[in-house]
């Protein structure tokens, strides 16, 4: 069993040869994740990296399978600049994991309302909030948040912590 509290994305590659891009801020801990892990960290700014740029560049579809926003928590609203920045008029995700602490801290919970109401614009559908994060899916697939706890049920059972 796979314990993974703090990267969604490690038991996704690990466990299901996921292949993706995450960035990090602070150059140690991009050096350390490109050691460590077989996915490509970039040392850089989630809020003001060009992700427009770099999935042109590099032939990503216009359809993605999964998008995590995890920025720890400074400055305070780091997880809502992150997701301004992520060019979602241009590019669609089937599943989006995104951090809120609203429970951890009363003052994120403006925050929250604000990611949940970028994301419900944009046609995405909430099917998990969790107590730091929340879960979602393109309401364009068409899977009724019943359907996709029956598909990851298996998937995640035991082996992810929200």
């Amino acid at each position: 069993m796979t314990n993974i509290s703090k990267y969604n994305d490690f038991l996704l590659e690990k466990e299901f040869n996921w292949k993706g891009v995450a960035i990090d801020i602070l150059k140690h801990f991009a050096d350390d994740y490109n050691i460590n892990r077989s996915n490509h960290c970039i040392h850089g700014d989630a809020f003001s990296y060009n992700w427009d740029k770099y999935l042109e560049e590099n032939n990503f579809p216009k359809r993605i399978d999964y998008l995590q926003i995890d920025v720890d928590k400074t400055p305070d609203y780091a997880n809502l600049f992150a997701l301004m920045n992520v060019p979602l008029s241009r590019y669609r995700f089937n599943t989006i994991t995104l951090e809120h602490c609203a429970n951890m801290d009363v003052r994120l919970m403006k925050m929250r309302d604000i990611q949940r109401e970028i994301l419900f614009s944009y046609g995405y559908q909430m099917v998990g909030a969790g107590y730091c994060e929340d879960w979602w899916i393109d309401s364009e697939l068409g899977i009724s948040e019943s359907e996709f706890n029956l598909i990851t049920s298996d998937i995640w059972s035991g082996k992810l912590i929200i």
